[in-house]
């Protein structure tokens, strides 16, 4: 996780970043994400796996796999957690990988239990109240970058 980092995991890292960055935009202002910027992001992340071959093709699956967990969770709890979420982590795992990606979601949670937990203590936000998780993935993801030391490999 902390060797080497190569042109393609920079690269790879930057885009996803920035990815994260406009879905998290959306998601803010409409607790929506176009699914067509989510598919668009998400062959991007095809192409570039295709290119660098950074991680193993079962590792891109079981990646997309824990996006696909989420969606099923989204439909038998009545979207309590968002579809688009579950599409972005379907994307997230084509770029991290299986293991990454639960890192991403575990890092990711956590940010958003403690900001819910604030707004909650702060009477700000109620326990019902929707909270756009997609800029808590941003987050992780830099966090991860950052101990990467340049990389979420």
């Amino acid at each position: 996780m902390f060797g080497k980092v190569g042109k393609g995991d920079k690269m790879e890292s930057l885009s996803l970043i920035v990815m994260l960055g406009i879905l998290s935009v959306e998601d803010i202002k409409s607790h929506k994400v176009r699914d067509i910027l989510v598919l668009s992001f998400a062959l991007i992340g095809v192409l570039m796996h295709v290119i660098f071959q950074r991680i193993g093709t079962f590792d891109v699956l079981g990646g997309l796999g824990t996006g696909v967990a989420v969606l099923i969770i989204s439909k038998s709890t009545g979207e309590k957690i968002g579809i688009g979420d579950g599409l972005v982590l379907m994307l997230t795992g084509i770029f991290l990988g299986f293991w990454r990606n639960i890192a991403l979601i575990w890092i990711s949670t956590t940010f958003l239990a403690i900001y819910g937990g604030i707004m909650i203590i702060a009477k700000k936000k109620r326990k019902d109240d929707r909270i756009p998780y997609i800029p808590f993935l941003m987050a992780g993801s830099l966090l991860m970058l950052i101990v990467g030391k340049g990389s979420l490999s």
